[in-house]
């Protein structure tokens, strides 16, 4: 039985008393509380028990096995994990260059964003699956945000519509049209969404999932168009083309130059709508 372990020890102990715990297998049973994410980060067929403040009489629980496709990944998926399951909120989002942007307008919005137990975890390549089921088991409020993605399906000059099907995973429920599509592109997708909109509305409204009209690079340009011509002078007026090149790289270049009144224009927008369900 171990109580905070982590204690005196510098983060690059606590992953290597991680390593200790979780791979070497020299404990048959082991109860562990901690506080930190670093003593979390091999962890692997372990059953995680989430203790909440006082207020909160019902303690919840899971039992979390790397999925056998992620095995020669387990750090990295188990990086953002970690830091996950601590948090009160969790936005669930595509990748880094969401990450950089959502951070800087919370920032704007509310300095204090992390301690009052908002977290922002990109999916990076191992989707949304893995961290959904574990953050909902363990009873912490997930929001998702995602692309509306279109794949053309081989052989034919057809287009799988994978975001509507991706909320109808979530959902559970058939809720969206799943039938592949005749065309593909940025207008296309905003037709397929406007198409929709009243149900995607209903899904933000009852699910917390929220899908973009397009992509992160459509849906900022709609909210800030002109400023993002005015940043972004390198980019001779293609600015989506431009955020969408070395995507973290340029992001970050624009971040940079974001006013507070432009992060509170991109809170304040549709498009964007997922950022003020996470500051509730």
């Amino acid at each position: 039985m171990l109580e905070e372990p982590e204690n005196h020890l510098h983060r690059s102990m606590q992953i290597a008393l991680s390593h200790t715990l979780f791979l070497d297998d020299k404990y048959q049973y082991l109860f562990l509380t901690t506080h930190s994410p670093y003593v979390l980060a091999e962890m692997d067929r372990v059953n995680l028990v989430r203790i909440y403040n006082a207020d909160k009489i019902v303690s919840s629980s899971v039992l979390y096995n790397v999925p056998t496709e992620f095995k020669t990944q387990r750090k990295m998926l188990n990086h953002g994990l970690v830091e996950a399951i601590f948090a009160d909120t969790v936005l669930l989002v595509e990748g880094p260059s969401e990450n950089v942007l959502f951070g800087k307008i919370l920032s704007e919005i509310n300095p204090f964003y992390e301690a009052d137990g908002i977290y922002i975890l990109p999916v990076n390549g191992f989707g949304f699956r893995p961290y959904f089921e574990i953050l909902e088991a363990l009873e912490i409020n997930t929001i998702i945000k995602t692309d509306n993605d279109l794949r053309k399906i081989n052989g034919k000059e057809r287009y799988s519509v994978l975001g509507f099907s991706r909320l109808n995973n979530y959902t559970g429920k058939k809720l969206l049209p799943a039938d592949p599509i005749g065309e593909n592109g940025v207008e296309a997708k905003r037709k397929l969404y406007d198409s929709n909109k009243e149900m995607l509305d209903r899904i933000r409204e009852d699910y917390s999932l929220y899908l973009s009209r397009c992509s992160l690079e459509e849906d900022l340009d709609e909210a800030i168009h002109a400023k993002m011509v005015k940043y972004l002078p390198q980019a001779g007026g293609d600015v989506i083309g431009y955020l969408q090149d070395a995507k973290n790289n340029h992001m970050v270049e624009l971040v940079e130059k974001l006013t507070p009144e432009d992060c509170k224009c991109i809170f304040e927008h549709y498009n964007f709508a997922c950022l003020k369900e996470v500051i509730q």
